[in-house]
């Protein structure tokens, strides 16, 4: 698959994805934009693949949309794409783990697109923000709806409003990351994130991952009945048989999604 301004690895299962515009701060282009979509259709295709890494080249790891790009016959698609192709909806309809290994600035689109990843893992040199309301403009690719799942309507109110940026501290302290490392220490982390997630069983992490975005939306009784469904999909599958069995044998699982 050709990538613009992307660059993509595997690594023991794990693929990583590095969006690749450093001179730019990894400012979205269109093509980027493209790529992202595409690639997260593919890695979720691929079953051997079991979790996906996302970071940025350089010193940030997305600063949003490429304002440049803003030309009259691409300002249209930049506003009203299609719901399906926003990196924020492919990293969420994956169905295996994303995580977010933030290097530097997530401002804007890439502070949502951060956002839409399953965890978060930030460098100390991380800062987040969502400067909209200072260039005049709203918020966009998702953020009025993942910001608020995370820190609450009111504190993500103050955020989107008044535009300020928060270092890797706050946000850990505010639940938007899950931990703070040293540079040097960020992709080892993510990695070590990734390979414990991926020694998972894949239709289990899948159906887990679902039940829990559904249930933000949903009834305790509706979550319950989506369990119960999922739960009774794979009771029967060779992933279930050999955790029972690696159980009872006193040894690790080696689940292969089926």
């Amino acid at each position: 698959m050709e990538l613009e301004d992307l660059l993509f690895s595997k690594e023991d299962g794990i693929g990583i994805i590095t969006l690749n515009r450093p001179e730019k701060l990894n400012a979205y282009t269109l093509g980027m934009w493209d790529s992202i979509v595409r690639l997260m259709a593919e890695i979720g295709r691929d079953d051997e693949m079991k979790a996906v890494i996302v970071t940025g080249a350089g010193r940030a790891f997305c600063s949003g949309g490429d304002v440049s790009m803003f030309s009259a016959s691409g300002e249209e698609r930049w506003r009203r794409p299609h719901p399906e192709n926003y990196p924020a909806t492919a990293f969420r309809r994956c169905d295996k783990p994303v995580i977010a290994a933030v290097n530097g600035y997530a401002v804007g689109a890439g502070f949502a697109a951060a956002l839409a990843c399953d965890f978060r893992i930030a460098s100390e040199e991380a800062k987040f923000g969502a400067p909209f309301v200072k260039r005049g403009m709203m918020s966009d690719n998702g953020l009025s709806y993942l910001l608020p799942q995370v820190v609450g309507v009111q504190k993500a109110l103050e955020m989107i409003m008044g535009g300020d940026m928060i270092d890797a501290t706050e946000a850990q302290r505010l639940g938007l990351v899950l931990k703070v490392v040293p540079p040097e220490q960020l992709m080892p982390a993510a990695l070590e994130l990734g390979q414990r997630l991926a020694k998972g069983a894949p239709i289990a992490l899948s159906m887990i991952k679902r039940a829990v975005y559904k249930a933000q939306h949903s009834t305790l009784e509706a979550t319950l009945e989506f369990e119960s469904l999922g739960a009774a999909r794979i009771r029967f599958t060779q992933d279930v048989r050999e955790g029972v069995q690696a159980f009872f044998e006193k040894r690790e699982p080696q689940f292969k999604g089926m």
